[in-house]
């Protein structure tokens, strides 16, 4: 009877940070259930560092179905968050039993969640990467729900994200939210040394924080250049320098920053296209004005973005 088994390892780079304490965060293992199939290995009670299992089934046309749950925690055992590795399903989701795909891990925090790809592998030996969940809090409690430092947690409880979601094949991707400029810089940089480029970047204030959400996904392309947090003359700027270089806008977002003014992010691609016309900081009249006049000229709208202006 054929057989089909997956390994699976996660491996734990997390910290938290809390002006200049850097703490390493543990795993402990809250929930496992495997609906289809047996254990050869169990998932370990607790993660410092790496953690490893082993599942097979002997229907693999049918393939396994299971979710492992493990709970950020700090050296004193409070809680920072959850991470949750699922197969059977491409989102770690615990209700769905499509049983083909490999597994998924996701990670969430009161300030987001994270999608973890995995690394290299396949559907029988799959390695996921966990860096860091909690931007740093300076001068505040860990975010923990009852235990947030003031004004931190209505914050995040007044964040409103919108998203599509589609479930097809593709490449590798990374999405994220509630980073800082750094943590986003840094991410940034992490990724595009990795192959991943960006694909969408948002911007939003809260708490009194400029703070960024992204998606990359692990792909070749035409040379690109992205900017944040750059001010409406900064973009103007960008725009002209990089279109007199070939390049053109793809995703132009804008946003009210916390400190106040208008701020964008964008990303261009070197690449030859059709004609194309691109605004910012127009008012609903103007915007309007410039759909009728730009459609009745043959272009038709690819991306839009609204914000508040301060």
């Amino acid at each position: 009877m054929a057989t089909r088994s997956t390994h699976v390892t996660l491996n734990n780079h997390a910290t938290l940070t809390r002006g200049a304490d850097r703490r390493n965060l543990r795993l402990r293992r809250t929930a496992m259930r495997l609906d289809r199939g047996e254990w050869t290995s169990s998932p370990p009670e607790l993660i410092s560092d790496r953690g490893e299992w082993e599942f097979r089934t002997d229907e693999p046309a049918t393939g396994s179905a299971g979710q492992v749950v493990y709970q950020l925690e700090d050296p004193d055992g409070a809680p920072a968050g959850e991470v949750r590795v699922g197969w059977g399903t491409s989102s770690a989701d615990p209700d769905s039993q499509n049983g083909g795909s490999a597994p998924a891990a996701v990670v969430e925090t009161e300030l987001g969640s994270t999608v973890l790809q995995t690394e290299d592998g396949d559907a029988s030996d799959v390695t996921f990467e966990l860096h860091d969940a909690l931007r740093e809090i300076s001068e505040g409690e860990r975010v923990t729900g009852a235990t947030a430092a003031p004004g931190v947690q209505e914050a995040i409880d007044t964040q409103r994200f919108a998203a599509i979601w589609e479930q097809s094949a593709g490449p590798s991707f990374h999405a994220m939210h509630g980073l800082t400029a750094g943590q986003y810089q840094q991410r940034f940089n992490d990724l595009v040394g990795q192959g991943f480029r960006p694909v969408n970047v948002s911007g939003y204030s809260s708490g009194g924080v400029d703070l960024f959400a992204a998606i990359f996904e692990q792909r070749s392309g035409a040379p690109f250049q992205a900017r944040h947090g750059l001010t409406a003359g900064q973009f103007q700027q960008t725009f002209n320098d990089l279109v007199g270089q070939g390049f053109r806008p793809v995703q132009v977002n804008g946003y009210l920053s916390a400190g106040g003014g208008e701020r964008f992010t964008a990303i261009f691609e070197q690449r030859p296209g059709p004609p194309f016309q691109a605004r910012h900081g127009l008012t609903a009249g103007q915007y309007q004005q410039t759909f009728n006049d730009l459609v009745g000229q043959g272009f038709r709208l690819l991306h839009v973005s609204g914000y508040r202006s301060g």
